[in-house]
């Protein structure tokens, strides 16, 4: 069975295996040896995992292809927040996976904000100025401008097979194609896709602009950085929960991450986000883990981290400096 490029929806009972087939592509990243069960489940190195996330440190990012016309007229095109919400935190995990050169983007309805999925045809008649442009409406233009696939665990909203290019369902644990009798049901029962608002389901997505960093906001040499377990690393005062990163399957990456950090605070000058963990890519390919084991280091006993993972703790540090402008 292959899943191929494109916006695929896995839909099914409960408790038949829909998150279960996702939790098994989301780390199909990573090798798997013999007899692991998983050797055969294999995905893009830079598939990754979104999540809801209320509280999340947010730090200027572009929402403004799902969010925009705030109350107050709060600007979207470089949203900052200390506590975003379920929504927010989707929107801007969309767009930072994007920046960090993710290609397939992986959905489940149980971990995701609901408004940022769907709005139904009765909710868009009743609730007029709702900010938020949901998933379904940008999905497809997600793969059609970025290339970047969707695989979503849908299991209460059948709107996403007018969307979905490959429909599967999990029934006892075994995976069939559905996808004819989908689009069958599709044109018994229409959805609100077709016509969103008035617009035609084919608009834009939105350019993914490059964020600066300024290295030296990353906790530098004489910083206390030191990991809790797989889920947290704390940095002097702060904690920066990495509980929502469902990829980083064992401590030790946490670990290199922490170190990371620090090798990247040791960087020169303000430059592309993407161009900083392309650098610590390079190191990690030449000299393996041992530019991460320098003179500062506090964590011993690591495994490589994906840069996606250190890119996105970075996004999640409440006192990083990142903002627009052209990427170095």
């Amino acid at each position: 069975m292959a899943i191929p490029a494109g916006i695929t929806m896995v839909a099914g009972g409960g408790f038949h295996g829909k998150s279960t087939l996702l939790d098994a592509l989301a780390v199909g990243c990573y090798n798997h040896i013999p007899g692991d069960g998983r050797e055969f489940v294999v995905t893009s190195p830079k598939i990754v995992s979104v999540q809801g996330e209320d509280g999340r440190s947010v730090t200027n990012v572009d929402i403004s292809p799902f969010i925009n016309n705030l109350p107050g007229g709060v600007s979207t095109r470089s949203f900052s927040t200390q506590d975003a919400s379920g929504s927010t935190s989707m929107a801007a995990g969309v767009v930072e996976a994007l920046e960090l050169g993710a290609d397939t983007l992986l959905f489940d309805e149980d971990t995701c904000a609901t408004n940022f999925l769907i709005r139904d045809a009765r909710m868009q008649k009743l609730i007029r100025a709702d900010p938020i442009t949901p998933l379904i409406f940008k999905v497809r233009a997600l793969f059609r401008e970025h290339h970047c696939s969707s695989i979503l665990v849908i299991g209460g909203c059948g709107d996403y097979c007018d969307v979905a290019d490959l429909v599967l369902e999990m029934r006892d644990y075994k995976c069939y194609n559905v996808t004819e009798e989908a689009r069958r049901i599709s044109k018994d029962f229409p959805s609100v896709v077709n016509v969103h608002e008035g617009k035609s389901v084919e608009e834009e997505f939105g350019q993914v602009r490059p964020r600066i960093i300024v290295p030296y906001s990353l906790p530098g040499a004489n910083a206390k950085v030191t990991s809790r377990r797989r889920t947290t690393i704390d940095i002097g005062a702060e904690s920066l929960d990495l509980a929502k990163l469902s990829q980083l399957v064992h401590d030790s990456q946490t670990r290199a991450i922490a170190s990371a950090l620090k090798f990247c605070a040791r960087s020169t000058g303000p430059k592309g986000l993407a161009a900083l963990l392309q650098e610590l890519e390079r190191a990690l390919d030449r000299e393996g883990l041992a530019p991460l084991m320098a003179s500062d280091a506090t964590e011993f006993f690591l495994a490589r981290p994906r840069s996606l993972e250190v890119g996105m703790a970075i996004n999640r540090l409440r006192s990083v400096s990142l903002s627009y402008g052209d990427a170095i």
